[in-house]
């Protein structure tokens, strides 16, 4: 049977069932979390949330309160307390990278699919133009809940060939900010920062016309000049983005409501790396570069009372970003040059439907996803084209009774490229993503977890050439651990969650340049987070990630990848008092690591934050925020750092290091 066909019989079958009736539920705990009903600033691990995949790690959630108490400049830097992330290049909101279990955080990162990042439904775009990501930039500012799923089986539902994980976010809504009450309410941000002379405003108008109909407008701009390190070399170019988000939630009825939603942004950069870093990797040259872009989305969700197999939602949006590029440097980087653009349209349907089959209770959440990107650039180039993508998930997880829980995971994805000037000609594939997951709880809180996971990566515009053999990136996925909550441990009231994950994945046929293409990868690990809260207001947050990532070198011979992220410990340590105030002190460590001949030297970096809500008088509901990053200023580099280029700003200096002492100070209140 032909792959199409295979595709099409399989979404048949699903649409027929009675028991996927393609709705879908809020799929975190997040949003429906108050402000207020966790420490400020804290994480929360949700290892026995529904929404939590059986047999996989705990979720990494953020609601808006520890967003901002982050004081994070890019979403990525919101994540630097999950286990197994790794952000580099912190606090530019226009190159901030993530890696998840080694994958990403380098400027292959655009590229591959084995990381995504979703905002309200919408995944960042594949391919790169060159090396800057052509997806939108979110920024913190406007988002309310971001949540990590480690891990392909977890991250199944966002895409094919997810090997390290997702990070998936959700926009402000109006009534988040009128708490449900008719009316209007403004909120006001400001903030600075001192390495780079960094600034924001953001500005948010809610209206709630009445318990049907909200609507919400932010406006917010960021800046800041060249950060630098303790030594005083450049680590990051300046960058001034301003971005808009425009949103609308209309309820028909009890069960039906509409979404729309408007987000826009630009950027300007000159005398930049075509790499998006500050190093010119491999010599690719320097760039004038533009970046703008919008993402429009109208959403309906269905969710009759009293109707446990109806949750729908059905997405449909439209992605349109513009690069333009002006090569400085004769050679690669004027042969980039150009005005690139991309328009994604995307429309997905999912449902989560609940329902027993004898002593078996269901969670059953299954969706339909077809995507329709077209590249054009003004010059004949291969990057000129169109991907076309059909895709059908499912994932069941079965309740057994007595705390046994199993999840099943199917995903097909069926993409057709009519790429007009590529050498290697139109494609077509269809990528297979195949998991299941097993839990055992013992009655205490203590239970063990385990899974398998089979994953196909599909390639984009970038990896079709003239050498390409048409052979998927495929990957074998094993996870297992142990996770424990509970509570009045140590002094009543107390509560604690942890886990400890074990993981390993193993790559071959790889297309995006992790290593070298066609190489065989190796990634394993151990993920340790544990989250401590006290009634008296005391918390501690710490993760232990521990790596060993490999490649296949020629002649047989396994060694360190390139981009291997090192050993690392974080541990923050805190306290809310009942006055407003919350300080905390957060240390971050990496183990010193050999690849190759490079040598990166361990570290150990600390962080302050103290927060402030003015609790009464003219000022109440005033929140001030105040930290200091890298309060010894320490010259420091993450293990997966590229080397510098030939034709560097900086030749000489092996490593772009991570910015020095900066301190920061953001004012927010709602009127």
């Amino acid at each position: 049977m032909a792959r199409p066909r295979l595709l099409f019989v399989a979404t048949l079958a699903l649409s027929a069932s009675p028991l996927a009736l393609f709705a879908q539920t809020t799929a975190t705990g997040t949003e429906t979390r108050k402000a207020g009903d966790e420490h400020l600033g804290e994480i929360v691990l949700d290892a026995g949330a529904s929404a939590v995949t059986a047999g996989t790690g705990p979720d990494f959630s953020l609601d808006a309160e520890g967003i901002a108490r982050s004081q994070a400049t890019t979403l990525q830097d919101a994540l630097r307390d999950a286990p197994s992330v790794t952000t580099t290049r912190r606090g530019n909101l226009l190159t901030g990278g993530i890696s998840i279990r080694g994958f990403g955080g380098n400027h292959h990162y655009p590229g591959d699919p084995a990381t995504k990042i979703v905002v309200d439904g919408v995944a960042d775009n594949p391919g790169r133009h060159y090396q800057s990501s052509s997806g939108a930039i979110a920024d913190p500012a406007l988002l309310r809940s971001i949540d990590v799923k480690t891990g392909p089986l977890a991250s199944l539902e966002y895409g094919s060939g997810i090997t390290g994980g997702a990070v998936t976010a959700r926009t402000i809504n109006g009534s988040d900010l009128t708490g449900g009450e008719d009316g209007f309410r403004f909120r006001q941000m400001l903030g600075a920062n001192s390495n780079g002379d960094g600034w924001v405003t953001s500005s948010t108008l809610a209206w709630q016309v009445n318990g049907s109909l909200d609507f919400l407008l932010n406006y917010t701009r960021r800046g800041q000049g060249a950060q630098e390190d303790p030594d005083g070399n450049e680590t990051a170019r300046g960058f001034n983005v301003p971005s808009m988000l425009l949103k609308s939630r209309f309820r028909l009825d009890d069960a039906n409501s509409i979404t729309l939603s408007y987000a826009s942004y630009e950027s300007s950069e000159s005398n930049v790396n075509l790499s998006n870093l500050l190093n010119d990797f491999a010599g690719l040259g320097l760039a004038n570069i533009d970046r703008k872009g919008n993402v429009a989305s109208l959403t309906w969700n269905y969710n009759p009372a009293g109707n446990d197999l109806t949750d729908l939602e059905l997405t449909y949006s439209r992605s349109d970003q513009d690069h333009n590029i002006l090569g400085l440097t004769p050679g690669f980087a004027q042969t980039q040059s150009g005005l690139f653009n991309n328009v994604t349209d995307r429309v997905t349907l999912t449902n989560t439907a609940r329902f027993d089959t004898g002593f078996i209770s269901h969670s059953l959440r299954a969706g339909l996803g077809w995507s329709s990107e077209e590249r054009t650039r003004l010059k004949t180039s291969p990057a000129s084209g169109k991907d076309r993508r059909l895709s059908l998930f499912a994932i069941d997880t079965m309740d057994f009774g007595n705390e046994l829980r199993a999840t099943l995971g199917l995903r097909l994805e069926d993409q057709k490229i009519s790429a007009t000037t590529a050498p290697a000609g139109p494609y077509d594939g269809l990528a297979r993503t195949l998991g299941l997951g097993l839990e055992k709880g013992f009655g205490n809180g203590l239970a063990v977890f385990g899974s398998f996971t089979y994953t196909e990566a599909l390639p984009t515009y970038d990896v079709l050439t003239a050498t390409y053999d048409g052979k998927l990136q495929q990957s074998r996925n094993w996870e297992g651990g142990v996770r424990y909550e509970g509570g009045d441990l140590l002094s009543a009231g107390d509560t604690f969650s942890g886990s400890i994950t074990l993981y390993r994945s193993e790559l071959w046929n790889t297309m995006f340049a992790l290593s070298v293409p066609g190489r065989e990868l190796t990634r394993e690990g151990v993920e340790i987070a544990a989250n401590y809260r006290m009634a008296g207001g005391t918390y501690l947050n710490g993760t232990v990630n521990l790596t060993d990532n490999k490649r296949l070198m020629a002649g047989g011979v396994w060694d360190l990848d390139s981009y291997s992220p090192s050993d690392t410990l974080t541990l923050t340590v805190g306290h809310k008092f009942g006055n407003g105030l919350d300080v905390s002190w957060r240390m971050e460590a990496q183990k010193g690591i050999i690849v190759g001949t490079a040598d990166h030297a361990g570290f150990g970096v600390h962080d302050l934050k103290a927060s402030y809500t003015v609790q009464q008088g003219n000022l109440e509901g005033l929140v001030i925020d105040f930290g200091v990053e890298n309060v010894f200023d320490r010259s420091y580099h993450y293990a997966m750092t590229p080397l510098q280029g030939a034709t560097s700003p900086r030749p000489g200096e092996p490593w772009v290091n991570e910015t020095g002492r900066n301190f920061r100070l953001n004012l927010s209140k709602t009127f």
